[in-house]
């Protein structure tokens, strides 16, 4: 492990090798010869030590003085321990689930800015709002756009229509559908208003009107909509009613076992058309009820009566 420290007999095995290391750095080369014995340097902080005390040879202490001055900064440990692991992260040496993924986990940047919008006097909704300013989270034109995954073209009345087709459920697709018909009729009653009869219609008026008119659209259709909460906020907007899709419809089957050593074989066969394309097949059980065999055949164009008497023969 690269971020743990290996015991050994109580010794830190990194502390051994950073200690050889360091005396391999100091007598790298002799003084009187100047040559290398880094390829040579075999023996290990282990191999000097003498019982439990720093044990150098008298020749090497004399060409290299200062060994004993490093040395003596090693504590060597009295007695022998198990072998273990420390991480070196921690003050106490063991690697808990929360150490490890403080170390492997990404480190993000503290905003100080959080503290003071998140206050217990600001009111939530002014915090809310400040939180989406920063985070760039309001609905803005881009952003709107974005959310449609593609960007909103207002150029021609054919390419306003396109927002329908955007992926929405059926009844989404047509509120929006006429959401854009009626503002198209509203845009133009207006400025019909201000050039022949110079009235300015209210805005409240507009909106009002429109609402109206999607409404009667969106609550007459038995198109039903999607389970998405933008579709459903959609909805509420023009005062629409949800039509919700209808469950399946499952049909309950009683199957009655044979008896005995009986197998019995159901059968069923289907034409498409009648006559048209046609199939049989059938499925064999046991008395208690495990497949024991089962067939298919394709019969080509022919008739329902044909389908089902053909299943039958087949069988048996």
């Amino acid at each position: 492990m690269t971020c743990s420290t290996l015991i050994i007999n109580g010794q830190s095995f990194l502390e051994a090798q950073s200690l050889e290391a360091t005396i391999a750095s100091n007598i790298t080369y002799i003084p009187q010869s100047g040559q290398s014995l880094a390829y040579n340097l075999q023996a290990k902080a282990v191999d000097f030590i003498l019982n439990y005390q720093w044990n150098f040879p008298a020749q090497l202490l004399d060409m290299f003085p200062n060994i004993k001055d490093i040395s003596n900064n090693s504590v060597i440990p009295i007695e022998p321990k198990e072998d273990k692991l420390l991480w070196n992260h921690t003050t106490t040496g063991v690697l808990s689930l929360q150490d490890a993924y403080s170390f492997i986990s990404k480190s993000y940047q503290h905003h100080l800015w959080s503290k003071f919008i998140w206050n217990p006097a600001i009111p939530p909704s002014n915090s809310t709002l400040m939180w989406r300013i920063i985070h760039r989270k309001m609905p803005t034109d881009e952003n709107l756009a974005i959310r449609v995954k593609q960007p909103i073209d207002l150029t021609s009345a054919i390419t306003t229509l396109n927002i329908s087709k955007k992926g929405w459920n059926p009844q989404c697709a047509l509120i929006i559908t006429a959401a854009v018909m009626v503002v198209f009729k509203a845009i133009w009653y207006c400025r019909n208003q201000i050039r022949f009869k110079g009235k300015q219609v209210s805005q409240n008026a507009i909106i009002s009107s429109i609402i109206a008119s999607v409404a009667l659209t969106g609550n007459s259709t038995k198109l039903a909509t999607g389970s998405s909460i933008y579709e459903f906020t959609i909805l509420k907007a023009f005062s629409v009613q949800t039509n919700h899709p209808k469950a399946p419809q499952i049909i309950e089957v009683i199957w009655c076992p044979p008896f005995g050593q009986w197998l019995k074989c159901n059968t069923d066969g289907s034409a498409l058309g009648s006559p048209g394309l046609s199939a049989c097949a059938g499925i064999y059980r046991n008395n208690i009820g495990d497949c024991v065999g089962c067939f298919a055949s394709h019969l080509g164009t022919q008739n329902s009566f044909f389908v089902e008497l053909m299943a039958i023969i087949l069988a048996i």
